[in-house]
């Protein structure tokens, strides 16, 4: 499968990368951000208190991260957004129609997923992360019906993860509208 292939390459260039955010990639990559909306004004009251405490961009961090082959879907990194002039009520509106519009697709996640431990059972010596890492998360994934989750603490701890999932198409649009304001 093209996503999985796709992903194993990408999580290579983060040596920080652990099984739980294998899972959230992938989650993402099919589901979207979608998870993570409860209602418009939560949506925002989140992205205001994240947006207040970011720092500067870490070193080569990128603005735009496909989450697929397709580049259909991704991560668009909050710091580099907002350290470019990025506006976040622009980015809320992006987040918010991308979660509408996007297919979410549950079956769709349980393939890449069961997918992605064929790949580590076949090639355990070379991957970051190991099939038995795999098994036991997908135990405790499988009995909650393969709910969204946190990334592991270690990449949260390095790398402090923020973003928001939002399709290609949206992130189009903000980065033009950045660059139409230079």
């Amino acid at each position: 499968m093209e996503l999985v292939k796709f992903a194993l390459e990408e999580w290579k260039k983060t040596p920080q990368f652990q099984i739980e955010d294998a899972y959230k990639w992938l989650y993402q990559a099919t589901l979207g951000g979608e998870h993570a909306i409860k209602d418009k004004d939560k949506a925002f009251k989140w992205l205001e208190q994240e947006w207040q405490m970011l720092d500067e961009p870490q070193i080569d961090e990128i603005l735009w991260q496909p989450l697929d082959y397709s580049q259909e879907i991704g991560r668009l990194n909050l710091r580099p957004f907002r350290n470019q002039g990025g506006d976040m009520n622009e980015l809320l509106d992006a987040f918010l129609q991308s979660s509408s519009i996007f297919k979410h697709d549950k079956s769709k996640f349980i393939e890449v997923w069961v997918e992605l431990s064929k790949h580590l059972m076949q090639d355990s010596q070379r991957q970051l992360i190991s099939w038995q890492n795999w098994n036991i998360l997908n135990k405790e994934a499988e009995l909650k019906n393969y709910p969204a989750i946190h990334h592991s603490r270690l990449y949260s701890q390095h790398y402090k993860p923020a973003y928001r999932v939002i399709t290609s198409t949206f992130a189009q649009q903000l980065i033009a509208m950045i660059i139409a304001s230079l």
